[in-house]
């Protein structure tokens, strides 16, 4: 197809409804959370969290509008299933937390990543090129798909790095701020 005959409408997300507390309430840095059902790798999670839990006996991980993800954490009797959520509650998740995990079987478009990155909330996640647009950003660190090890050993690093998490808290905000709806 011709490219001047399409159009790029990418995803837009509400960043004044999603953003980083005005209270500035401290983030959990036992708190990590993965959001959403779509295309996500709860095998790849589960092995995360493991590492996690290991290395970080206090860690806890909440997984909200996951129903699928249940059977992968029966073992985990501490891992806490959110059902669905009002945007206030989802707002509220995203600032009390200190990482999204969001380990995904394929790419596409993600409302979850956007709301997260918007809130000014750190995103480890997988590199897909159908996600470039958003998570070409320092606010997002991204691993191959399956990499669980990268993946959990970064959290370990960020979550014991308080300036780190700070810094890539506004690089997430700051370049989210191009999808909001407005612009798009």
């Amino acid at each position: 197809i011709d490219k001047k005959k399409l159009a790029y409408l990418p995803l837009g997300v509400d960043t004044q409804s999603f953003r980083p507390s005005r209270n500035k309430i401290k983030r959990d840095k036992n708190l990590v959370i993965c959001v959403g059902n779509n295309r996500r790798d709860y095998l790849t999670l589960k092995k995360i969290y493991t590492i996690l839990k290991c290395q970080r006996p206090n860690i806890k991980l909440k997984l909200a509008g996951s129903p699928e993800g249940k059977d992968f954490f029966l073992d985990y009797s501490e891992v806490e299933f959110l059902p669905f959520l009002s945007e206030n509650n989802f707002r509220e998740l995203y600032n009390k937390a200190s990482l999204l995990i969001l380990p995904l079987l394929e790419g596409g478009s993600s409302q979850t990543l956007n709301e997260a990155l918007s809130s000014g909330l750190p995103v480890i996640t997988n590199k897909f090129p159908n996600l470039s647009d958003y998570t070409n950003t320092k606010g997002v660190l991204k691993f191959s798909p399956g990499d669980y090890q990268g993946m959990a050993y970064s959290c370990l690093k960020l979550l014991n790095d308080d300036n780190e998490i700070i810094s890539m808290s506004k690089k997430a905000r700051s370049h989210i701020l191009k999808y909001d709806y407005s612009n798009i």
